[in-house]
């Protein structure tokens, strides 16, 4: 109960200080709450504006769970075939040196903004190293001594695995999936920004190009509140279920 209230309390801060420095300035720098909200109610009840927020909800959910899916399988592949992971490790170096803002351009140039690949094909070769790293030291910190020991108390062995293996890569990727849910969400959008013609980006575009600023940021409390719902439906009810089998 404490920490939400210290929760509160940091919300409540950032909002202060949002509003105090936007009295400060011009609305054209920085708008105020109220006017953000304003434009933001404007915006999905009069504008028609819903349908942005799913193409890029669809766009990023899409490469999330190619990047976990990939990621994992790939990174247990790995953790248990040492010739795989030294065969995947110049690539898996390659695409960590290489900024996301390059893919998103090179895939731009070869698909186009229009369609779904570049944005979902940004997100998974930019977060798919993440993911794979996570799994393959998972994988390889798996105490095999205590599946055997479970399966000496008349546990069937592919039930152990599942059980203390699965749960043991999900606890120790959970931290991957949280980072790799915000850059996602992020990486589609930035996506969007540079060469879509739909989706959140391209309206935060729209709004650069005309210089309506509280656009943007009505734009900025779409993405924050979104990710903060998944975090906390999805991301957070998994760290609890794993705590309680740690």
């Amino acid at each position: 109960m404490r920490d939400m209230g210290y929760k509160i309390l940091g919300f409540a801060g950032v909002l202060l200080l949002w509003q105090y420095t936007s009295t400060l300035y011009p609305e054209i720098v920085l708008p105020s709450i109220p006017e953000s909200v304003h434009r933001l109610w404007v915006m999905m009840v009069y504008g028609g504006e819903w349908h942005h927020i799913g193409i890029t909800l669809v766009r990023s959910a899409l490469g999330f769970l190619l990047t976990v899916v990939l990621g994992v399988v790939l990174g247990i592949l790995a953790g248990k075939i040492y010739v795989l992971d030294h065969v995947l490790y110049t690539a898996e170096r390659i695409v960590i040196s290489i900024p996301p803002i390059v893919f998103i351009i090179l895939l731009l140039i070869w698909f186009g903004g229009a369609g779904i690949l570049a944005p979902v094909l940004t997100v998974l070769v930019a977060q798919l190293p993440l993911m794979y790293v996570s799994a393959k030291q998972a994988v390889r910190t798996l105490d095999a001594d205590i599946i055997h020991m479970a399966c000496s108390f008349s546990m069937p062995y592919p039930l152990a695995l599942v059980k203390i293996g699965g749960m043991h890569i999900i606890s120790f990727v959970l931290p991957a999936l949280t980072l790799s849910l915000g850059q996602s969400w992020k990486i589609a959008i930035m996506a969007e920004v540079l060469g879509s013609p739909n989706g959140i980006g391209s309206r935060i575009t729209n709004a650069r190009i005309n210089l309506e600023t509280a656009d943007v940021f009505a734009w900025v409390i779409v993405i924050v509140a979104i990710y903060l719902l998944f975090d906390k439906l999805l991301l957070s009810r998994l760290h609890t279920y794993t705590q309680k089998w740690r």
